[in-house]
């Protein structure tokens, strides 16, 4: 894989003469092969200042990028297959989903941030509390299901006032995880 990475540089530097390269780094040690390169976009020939000038929006426009990655894209697989005797073909190219975000726009964005971050701690809040709910509810149960009637009446049941203290409590829990649940229902991911 060196010497298709190594291709691509050698392909770069003849696609845009422009772009001096200082480094490049391959990373294996990752899911996916991958190659960093540090350069430097250079223009000529400046109306204003020294002849040499660092010139990224002359060297990167648009077009120029999207033809820079179709020419890449092309001669990559072409010196894969070459070097690992194959015929493969890469998938086609789709949409990128990159968005570039403006300063202006970050104030928008650290806010959002930080409502997604109290948006999780109430999901956690209201996670633990149906768990503790979960828990008792089965204590609740049993008291239910134990309760004995009164000698007199058979459809009257006595309650030990520790067994209405756990209802009681159960109870408050009940209400409690419903308010969080209604908080929970309020709220919204933009």
């Amino acid at each position: 894989m060196t010497n298709v990475y190594k291709k691509q540089i050698e392909d770069l530097e003849i696609i845009l003469p422009t772009f001096k390269i200082a480094s490049a780094i391959i990373h294996y040690d990752e899911t996916s092969p991958h190659m960093h390169i540090v350069s430097v976009p250079i223009k000529y020939k400046s109306k204003n200042g020294m002849f040499k000038q660092v010139g990224k929006s002359d060297v990167f426009t648009k077009t120029k990028l999207i033809e820079l990655q179709d020419k890449m894209r092309t001669l990559c697989i072409a010196s894969f297959n070459k070097e690992y005797s194959l015929n493969n073909v890469l998938k086609t190219k789709q949409k990128g989903r990159n968005k570039d975000i403006n300063v202006k726009d970050m104030g928008g964005y650290i806010e959002m941030q930080e409502e997604i971050s109290k948006n999780k701690e109430r999901l956690e809040i209201a996670n633990k509390k149906s768990l503790e709910l979960d828990n008792n509810s089965n204590d609740v149960k049993d008291i239910v299901n134990n309760l004995k009637t009164t000698f007199t009446n058979k459809d009257k049941y006595v309650l030990n006032k520790d067994d209405k203290d756990k209802i009681d409590k159960f109870i408050q829990q009940v209400d409690s995880t419903n308010k969080e649940y209604k908080k929970m229902q309020k709220l919204s991911i933009p």
